[in-house]
């Protein structure tokens, strides 16, 4: 539940309270920080005593915890799309759908790669950032459903748009990283993506 209070002592000064936990306390796909991010409510009214605050109108929202349910949802359902609309796009053919299910695949293997890579090297702690698996996999997936059909790229972008600021907002990554992440797998699976098209119109133009 959101409040929007009024301080008693100062009528005109707003402060939104927040009801939600400062650090996660459970393990799930999304885990807490590896280094120590814990969120610290802003202080408002400059000193003054929270409880002298009066709501002024409270509507409901979403839990952290139904937030964070839906974030887990976000890449398998993404997966599952990417996985099934070629062959719903192209029922009357076998090699589109089958080549995009196989670029989809060897493009989330990418995703994987570069954080199993990270996790040996450790390039993005020693700057001072964490690399973002569920961001390499979701750039993998969107890349992946917008070349199926170019038209709806929007939608998907719009997608990836709102899980990474539900990252942000759930604590689980920072813009930085983020941004870092998916700067460094969109070149690699957009490129695999143009090689798969051109091969596959090489292939055709020679039968």
């Amino acid at each position: 539940m959101f409040e929007i209070c009024l301080l008693d002592a100062d009528p005109g000064q707003t402060a939104i309270e927040p009801n939600r936990p400062s650090r996660r306390l459970a393990s799930g796909f999304h885990g807490p920080l590896n280094r120590h991010r814990g969120y610290t409510p802003a202080a408002f009214g400059h000193g003054r005593n929270l409880n002298s605050y009066r709501p002024l109108m409270a509507f409901p929202t979403l839990s952290y915890e139904t937030l964070d349910a839906i974030a887990d949802s976000v890449n398998p359902t993404l997966g599952v799309i990417a996985l099934a609309w070629p062959w719903l796009r192209w029922r009357e053919q076998w090699r589109i759908p089958a080549v995009n299910v196989i670029v989809t695949l060897l493009s989330v293997a990418i995703a994987y790669a570069l954080s199993a890579l990270d996790g040996a090297t450790g390039w993005w702690p020693s700057w001072g950032l964490d690399f973002s698996t569920h961001t390499a996999v979701c750039v993998a997936l969107v890349v992946s459903l917008c070349s199926i059909k170019r038209s709806w790229s929007g939608l998907w972008v719009g997608v990836f748009a709102a899980y990474a600021a539900l990252m942000v907002y759930q604590r689980y990554h920072s813009v930085g990283d983020i941004v870092t992440t998916a700067a460094v797998v969109a070149p690699f699976v957009i490129g695999l993506r143009w090689w798969a098209g051109w091969a596959r119109e090489i292939t055709a133009a020679t039968e």
